[in-house]
């Protein structure tokens, strides 16, 4: 169990989120891609879901629960926020393509995202390193610093989509 947990975990956040290529290395939209609209609603959809996880797992710091009930958590809002990251990707390679608002929404995420995608790897770490500790004060805080991270995002998502309805 230890081991599926650190594979899944420490593997998929840390590669699809601190893999976030940069403008400059992608390559022109292909004639098939969904218009940047939609992608920012769901980028918007998946910043939600993980939000609702994160603030589920939050609120579970003020309870005594076990390492698995904390993992099987996390793997939930990691889906979403994987979900988030491959969204994120496809506005990336159709950035140029877009207003200057959407091209200045999608910059602003991509330091938020390598910031929650670093915050997840560092919980999951935690999490499999000291399994037993997963009730005390440093990896609640843990926990809640992703939370935070992951409530950035989707604030920033609700921000740049309240601005201009046509994003």
């Amino acid at each position: 169990m230890k081991h599926l947990i650190r594979l899944t975990a420490a593997l998929s956040v840390a590669t699809l989120a601190l893999a976030i290529p940069a403008r400059s290395a992608l390559a022109a939209a292909p004639p098939h891609s969904k218009p940047i609209p939609k992608l920012f609603d769901q980028v918007k959809q998946h910043a939600a879901e993980a939000n609702y996880d994160a603030a589920v797992l939050d609120s579970y710091r003020r309870t005594n629960i076990d390492f698995r009930s904390y993992a099987q958590l996390l793997n939930h809002m990691k889906e979403h926020a994987n979900d988030l990251f491959q969204d994120y990707y496809e506005l990336q390679r159709v950035r140029d393509s877009g207003t200057p608002a959407q091209r200045e929404a999608i910059d602003k995420l991509e330091p938020q995202l390598r910031e929650m995608a670093t915050e997840l790897t560092n919980t999951f770490q935690k999490l499999n390193e000291r399994q037993e500790q997963v009730n005390t004060p440093k990896f609640r805080d843990q926990v809640h610093g992703s939370s935070v991270k992951i409530h950035e995002v989707y604030k920033t998502l609700c921000e740049c989509t309240g601005k201009n309805a046509k994003i």
